[in-house]
């Protein structure tokens, strides 16, 4: 029997959990470069989700996060607008480290997904729960992946996993990846905005293939994020170039911040590694970027004799500049007069602070001495 093809068919509309971003009932994957703030994006989803009704009824939101990523999670959420009687965290752990978490972790969210009906499940990030798989077969990645997809168009929950090494990268991908991006129908993209540092570009598209598709604009204001729809005019197409993944010069300014906590924390001394690191979480840096600090500073490190914690020896320069700090004489300045004090005549500029005059001024003749004309 021939197949005849049925153009007068009216077109399946696509439903959505936030309008032309992320969509309802489908496995979504977000890509992006490491530290454009992919899971504070997710975040953000969920925060939005959770004050918005779903079906009639409170969305629900299931949240699995790793272990790394889950102190930083918390953080983000507390600092959104959320209705956090909606979100519940997912607790996963391994029955057995040596074999394969391909279908604990599966059936685990298999179960949980079932009874529940969430509206949202984030899974952030699946790489650190499978890393011990990367070299099973390829079938098992595809099972795990067509399964995934298929619960959440059985359940009507959308699934978002960020992924730490996406689509977007020109280099050789992994299983886990590979595999995904070949079976996920829905994928996100998030740069950097190549004007606005405090901008982020989020487009969507399917299997990632085709023009770019609806683009929304995600900005940081005030530790929180908030998504606005960009018109097609205001569309921009991030470059591709790795030059541009990673603002260089805000990654090594932040370097160079984790650096001068670390010294003045240290001051030229011994110091426990565990003391360190709390010390710089505390100060409001996020552990990754204190790992990724830490890999350029590059501080010897040993157990001291009668101890079994590690400790950080301080390099010379960090001993020189703490004797310096030291041996510096204290100056005190006087404070400059405000522009209201001073006459115009002299150049005030009313409405901004004064720079500081190192010049002396010369001496006024008293009263008496003054002469009269």
């Amino acid at each position: 029997m021939p197949c005849t093809l049925q153009f007068d068919q009216p077109p399946v509309e696509q439903a959505w959990l936030i309008p032309e971003v992320l969509p309802q009932g489908e496995l979504v994957l977000l890509d992006g470069p490491h530290g454009v703030g992919k899971s504070c994006l997710a975040a953000a989803l969920a925060a939005d989700i959770s004050l918005k009704p779903h079906q009639g009824k409170e969305a629900a939101i299931l949240y699995l996060p790793s272990k790394l990523q889950r102190p930083f999670v918390a953080t983000f959420l507390n600092r959104q607008e959320i209705n956090f009687d909606a979100i519940n965290e997912l607790k996963y752990q391994s029955a057995d480290p040596e074999q394969s978490q391909l279908e604990p972790l599966l059936s685990s969210l298999e179960a949980t997904i079932e009874e529940q009906k969430p509206a949202l499940v984030v899974i952030d990030s699946l790489e650190e729960f499978l890393e011990d798989d990367a070299h099973t077969d390829a079938r098992a990645w595809t099972e795990f992946w067509t399964r995934l997809r298929a619960l959440a168009h059985a359940c009507n929950s959308t699934i978002l996993i960020p992924r730490r090494h996406g689509m977007h990268e020109n280099r050789q991908y992994g299983p886990i990846t590979r595999t995904g991006s070949e079976i996920a129908l829905f994928i996100l993209t998030m740069h950097y905005h190549p004007i606005d540092p405090a901008e982020r570009i989020v487009t969507v598209a399917k299997h990632q293939t085709g023009l770019i598709g609806h683009q929304a604009h995600a900005r940081f204001t005030k530790n929180k994020l908030h998504l606005h729809h960009a018109e097609p005019h205001q569309h921009v197409r991030p470059a591709r170039a790795p030059a541009t993944w990673q603002p260089k010069d805000k990654q090594q300014e932040e370097i160079n911040e984790i650096l001068e906590h670390v010294e003045s924390y240290m001051m030229g001394t011994v110091t426990p590694k565990k003391k360190v690191k709390e010390y710089v979480l505390e100060s409001g840096f996020s552990e990754r970027a204190y790992n990724r600090a830490m890999r350029h500073i590059k501080l010897e490190c040993k157990r001291l004799p009668g101890s079994n914690d590690w400790h950080f020896l301080p390099t010379a320069k960090m001993e020189s500049r703490s004797l310096e700090a030291q041996q510096a004489p204290i100056r005190y300045h006087q404070p400059a007069e405000t522009p209201t004090n001073q006459p115009r005549a002299q150049g005030a500029a009313v409405g901004g602070p004064q720079p500081v005059v190192t010049k002396p001024t010369p001496r006024q003749p008293s009263a008496n001495n003054r002469q009269t004309g």
